[in-house]
């Protein structure tokens, strides 16, 4: 009964008598169409992205470029990105050809009109956009709005001339070679005109060298962006970007320079203990081999000399290792405060005190103010030019 009520063939075995059947027929018809429909759109879209999935495009390259060949007439073609994106939506059916060369006429017509034919019509920039809105009026010239009009309404003496006119013993207007008409009467004056600026369109100067394009970048286009899209916006993230690159560098190249030597003197460590390992061994079994074999007993004990475990080990080069970054670290911050002291004296001219210069002896620094205290060694580290931690 629902397939059949569903496809909407008929009510199958089952036929409504009452009215609450009834209703109940005619919200479940629609309601269960829609979603046979919707199930089965999905069900070919799950086709259609699995046969994508398995597609081996490894194995299609040469036919691929084979009909880029034909398509450019060249033997020497280039496939981009969007090419093969878009090649592949058509032959999977997922978009219709039909469609996308509409769309790519469609897009030929949007791109600099009335600029010539060396134009790149396969790009759109913002001079593009500019040709456009003056098409639709929306950036219109500041000299029109002010501009006599092309056909002026005459006034004589403030008042309309059709009934002075034929008062006036001599003509006021002339006929010129061009075959217009120039004022004669000397009390014939024109109205002004002022073209209203139409809703929503803004005004610039098109007289200049650009036809204005500059003056609406700068004044209309900008400040409509975002805040963090605005050209100055986006050159200090990048610097910020190049920065934060450089410190992570000189952050990973310390702990390199830092790991070396731990590896280094970690290394020399084991092979100590290695040796000594091997010696221990060699004169056990050289005792052993000359030396009767002795029972222990109770009160025997066999003393050995204690060797540090493992873990105590990475310890021990692990706290020699945050005594080095400790004192490398204070010893930086001390040179950078004294660096910044004497900077702030040079900009107030005043001549930096001995004991505030970069370079300090050890008895000057003693005269220095302690460093602040600093978090482990092993899970911070003070970057070189602020007073920021990092995680490293």
């Amino acid at each position: 009964w629902s397939m059949i009520t569903m496809t909407t063939v008929g009510y199958g075995d089952l036929v409504h008598d009452s009215d609450v059947e009834k209703l109940f027929a005619i919200i479940f018809m629609p309601l269960a169409a829609s979603s046979l429909g919707a199930t089965i759109n999905r069900f070919e879209k799950i086709t259609a992205s699995a046969a994508l999935h398995d597609t081996n495009f490894r194995l299609k390259l040469e036919d691929m470029m084979r009909d880029q060949t034909k398509a450019t007439l060249t033997a020497n073609p280039t496939l981009t990105k969007e090419q093969f994106v878009l090649k592949t939506l058509i032959d999977f059916e997922m978009v219709e050809e039909a469609a996308v060369e509409e769309l790519f006429q469609r897009f030929e017509g949007l791109v600099e009109v009335g600029e010539g034919e060396g134009v790149d019509r396969s790009v759109l920039t913002m001079h593009s956009l500019f040709a456009q809105l003056k098409q639709q009026r929306r950036i219109v010239d500041t000299n029109d709005l002010y501009a006599p009009p092309e056909s002026p309404s005459p006034l004589i003496d403030g008042k309309s001339p059709i009934p002075m006119l034929k008062s006036l013993r001599r003509k006021p207007f002339q006929r010129t070679s061009g075959g217009k008409f120039h004022v004669t009467h000397p009390s014939l004056q024109f109205r002004p005109q002022f073209r209203q600026l139409p809703k929503g369109a803004v005004a610039v100067n098109m007289a200049t060298h650009d036809h204005g394009f500059e003056e609406w970048y700068e004044e209309v286009w900008l400040p409509s962006l975002d805040p963090w899209l605005r050209p100055a916006t986006m050159a200090a993230a990048s610097q910020m970007r190049n920065r934060l690159g450089s410190l992570r560098d000189e952050v990973e190249s310390y702990r390199e320079e830092m790991g070396q030597e731990y590896e280094v003197s970690y290394g020399s460590e084991v092979s100590k203990r290695e040796e000594m390992d091997n010696r221990e061994a060699c004169d056990s079994q050289s005792s052993h081999s000359h030396s009767p074999r002795v029972e222990l007993t109770d009160e025997m004990e066999l003393r050995t000399p204690q060797r540090p475990q493992p873990h105590a080990e990475l310890a021990e080069t692990q706290r020699h290792l945050n005594q080095s970054i400790n004192q490398r670290i204070n010893q930086r911050s001390t040179v950078q405060r004294a660096a910044a002291r004497a900077a702030v004296a040079h900009r107030d001219h005043r001549p930096p005190s001995p004991m505030l210069s970069p370079e300090l002896s050890d008895s000057d620094s003693d005269k220095l103010p302690a460093a602040s205290p600093l978090p482990p060694p092993h899970r911070y580290l003070r970057l070189a030019d602020t007073d920021d931690l990092l995680t490293v």
